[in-house]
């Protein structure tokens, strides 16, 4: 009786044991039941199929890149130009100048005295004959329109108390029918202008700082 009752617990401790073991067995993983998770640099999600064809889930995280701003150009309105001095008229007037003197006198207290003038030269037609050189010696004739070589301007300014010719402008020669121009007179003191000419019409400004009609 004794033996038969320890072969009974022995056999019970064996079962136990093989129960115990049987629990502690690992499960087999069910197929497709995870997901794997993969970082990286680019900007697109993708699917890949697995060793066993099961499809794998790949999420991707990017990281923006910043961008670098362009500096543009500042862009500010230029100031006004400078469009120089001021000054006033004291002579303006178109002459038909036929040996013609238009003389005035002027107190120039603050310099310069300014003069600006616009010719118009009338035209002569020259013509010049002569006998061909060649062949038959035939005589020829060419003619051609120019500016009339007679036609002359002049602008001169004195001193009033002494007669000094201070500067003058003179046009004795033009090439062709229109010409204009300007010169400065820049000694102050009691001025004589004279403004004379032949064989155009001239139209003659002359103008001085503000501050001298004050």
């Amino acid at each position: 009786m004794m033996k038969t009752g320890v072969f009974k617990a022995i056999t019970l401790g064996l079962i136990i044991c093989f129960a115990l073991s049987a629990g502690c067995a690992k499960l087999p993983e069910e197929k497709g039941s995870t997901s794997e998770f993969v970082s990286s640099g680019s900007d697109t999600a993708s699917s890949d199929a697995g060793a066993d064809g099961e499809g794998v889930v790949q999420v991707t995280i990017s990281t923006p890149i910043p961008t670098e701003t362009e500096e543009k150009p500042e862009f500010s309105t230029p100031p006004d130009e400078d469009s120089g001095p001021e000054y006033s008229v004291i002579y303006s007037k178109e002459d038909e100048l036929w040996y013609t003197i238009i003389p005035f006198d002027f107190e120039l207290k603050q310099p310069p005295m300014v003069f600006e003038y616009e010719l118009e030269i009338p035209t002569l037609t020259d013509e010049k004959t002569g006998t061909s050189k060649t062949g038959g010696k035939e005589e020829y004739s060419v003619s051609r329109t120019i500016p009339n070589p007679s036609a002359w301007y002049t602008i001169s300014v004195y001193d009033s108390e002494t007669s000094e010719l201070i500067d003058s402008k003179e046009l004795n020669s033009f090439a062709d029918i229109k010409e204009s121009g300007s010169f400065k007179i820049y000694r102050a003191g009691k001025l004589h202008v004279e403004i004379s000419g032949n064989l155009l019409t001239a139209n003659t400004t002359v103008m001085v700082p503000p501050e001298n009609l004050e």
